[in-house]
């Protein structure tokens, strides 16, 4: 019988009765040592500032219930607040009629695709919620970066991504109806 080579032989060997397993150290609930992941933590492994992109430090810094990290919180930070522009950015240039059709960036919707004028209307008249939803993602990084409670870092960060996606799709389909109503000719509500 051949011996299996590469991940499969990796796996097996790691998966005896070492609680660390594959993964090599990644703390789980049931993980009884809590001095493997204690050492990422500390500066004793490997740094963190070089690992932000390591999904380690968030998954070992949810289960340990310790705050997220100068680096990573920065990190974060800086996505967030970079969406936020982004999306903000996007509402404005909508209701400046400045945003042209196109497949990558706005309301995409087999209405808006259709013609020039209903992608120019639904735009215009869903920016104030495109640029609401921007500004929720940078409420929630900041709300991260304040917070020291794990869970309310958690919670800021989720909830602005909630408040972003209910903006979003309200705006677009309040604007889908407005345009509608303006394309046959009814008054606007």
């Amino acid at each position: 019988m051949s011996r299996p080579s590469g991940r499969r032989r990796r796996f097996r060997e790691n998966s005896g009765s070492d609680s660390s397993g594959y993964f090599g150290g990644i703390r789980r609930a049931t993980d009884s040592r809590p001095e493997k992941t204690a050492q990422k933590h500390n500066g004793k492994g490997r740094a963190l500032a070089g690992s932000l992109l390591d999904p380690t430090v968030l998954s070992t810094t949810a289960w340990s219930g310790e705050p997220l990290p100068g680096a990573a919180r920065l990190a974060l930070f800086a996505v967030l607040a970079l969406a936020g522009a982004a999306v903000a950015a996007t509402g404005v240039m909508g209701a400046r009629e400045r945003l042209r059709p196109n497949l990558f960036v706005g309301i995409r919707t087999a209405y808006t695709l259709r013609n020039e004028r209903a992608w120019y209307t639904v735009h215009r008249k869903s920016s104030p919620w495109v640029v609401a939803s921007g500004a929720s993602f940078l409420v929630g990084g900041v709300g991260l970066l304040l917070a020291e409670n794990p869970a309310v870092q958690l919670s800021s960060v989720l909830a602005a991504c909630a408040l972003t996606l209910l903006l979003l799709v309200t705006g677009t389909v309040l604007a889908h109806r407005a345009a509608r109503r303006e394309e046959d000719g009814r008054p606007p509500r």
